[in-house]
């Protein structure tokens, strides 16, 4: 066994690319991270509605090429994603979490449908955080005063002694335009 292993390590350096990988970064925020389920609830009071199941039911000839005929989902061997800690082929169970889909599902279904070359799609995204604030670049200045003084204010509700540069858990400070 070791000797196939360090003929390996020797073989696939030399053998040409097949085929080169396809890299999509899907990056969002909160709608990114993806809160559709997966599993009907039988005792939801809309019997499950709008879940990845009661649409591969209800709509087989969209929504089959999801599930296998034994029930479990479909993993595609041609389009991978990497979510946090979570990795492996395009399946349900990419979203926020394991009982979740995102966009990755149908935008990996398609681009993995329309390219020959096999895909990677590297999510990322974060609930909760504004492009006002927490992606603002440098050359953007600063915050406008009544921004900063909203933050603030948010802050002192819970945190009644802050000050724009001072909490009592954490330093907290933005510059004032």
């Amino acid at each position: 066994m070791t000797a196939l292993r360090v003929l390996l390590l020797f073989l696939i350096p030399a053998l040409p690319a097949q085929a080169k990988l396809k890299v999509f970064i899907l990056a969002g925020q909160s709608n990114m991270e993806g809160a559709g389920q997966i599993n009907i609830n039988s005792r939801a009071q809309n019997k499950g509605a709008g879940t990845l199941e009661f649409m591969v039911k209800h709509a087989p000839k969209k929504y089959g090429h999801l599930q296998m005929k034994t029930g479990g989902w479909t993993v595609r061997t041609d389009v991978f994603v990497k979510y946090g800690e979570r990795a492996g082929g395009l399946k349900p169970g990419f979203g926020a979490r394991s009982s979740a889909i995102g966009p990755e599902l149908g935008f990996g279904t398609v681009v993995g449908d329309a390219l020959k070359e096999p895909v990677l799609i590297i999510k990322t995204c974060w609930g909760g955080k504004t492009l006002m604030v927490d992606f603002r670049p440098p050359y953007a200045g600063p915050l406008p005063k009544a921004m900063v003084g909203k933050m603030l204010a948010g802050i002192q509700r819970r945190e009644p002694n802050a000050t724009r540069t001072r909490t009592d858990s954490r330093p907290w400070s933005a510059p004032v335009a």
